[in-house]
Formats: C-alpha cells, sequence, structure tokens
C-alpha cells in the first residue's frame, strides 16, 4: 500500500529491486508530475515539495560526480 497518492499526480518512478533511475530521467518524471499536479489544483505545497525533491535529485548528483572524479585516477 503506498504512503502517498504520488501516482495520482503522474509519479511513475521505480526505485523498488535496485532499480536506479538516473538523473535525468527522473527529473523528467517529476516535471511531468509537477505540470500534472498543477494542471489537477494541487496546492502550492505539493508542487513546491515535487521542486524540493529535483533540488535533492542535483545535489546527490553532484556530490556523485565529485566523489568519482577523487577517486578516478587523472
Amino acid at each position: 500500500m503506498p504512503l502517498t497518492n504520488a501516482d495520482d499526480y503522474g509519479i511513475m518512478i521505480n526505485i523498488t529491486k535496485g532499480n536506479k533511475m538516473k538523473t535525468k530521467e527522473l527529473k523528467e518524471q517529476l516535471w511531468q508530475a509537477y505540470y500534472t499536479a498543477k494542471d489537477e489544483g494541487a496546492s502550492r505545497e505539493v508542487t513546491n515539495a515535487i521542486l524540493d525533491v529535483m533540488v535533492i535529485a542535483d545535489k546527490e548528483a553532484e556530490k556523485k560526480r565529485e566523489n568519482k572524479e577523487l577517486v578516478s585516477p587523472h
């Protein structure tokens, strides 16, 4: 049973069983969810939460890139 009604806003993200999604794919789906939520009359709190997830995803991707640069030989 889902903890939220995120799928009502078009979020179709498979993060179970170790399936990883690239940041670009994630953000594409989140933008779709954002516009769907907005069109359906979702509150500003909901649309801001979607935007917050995008910011977090960008920060995590940046950290991974930085770590990869530190580990990989030059």
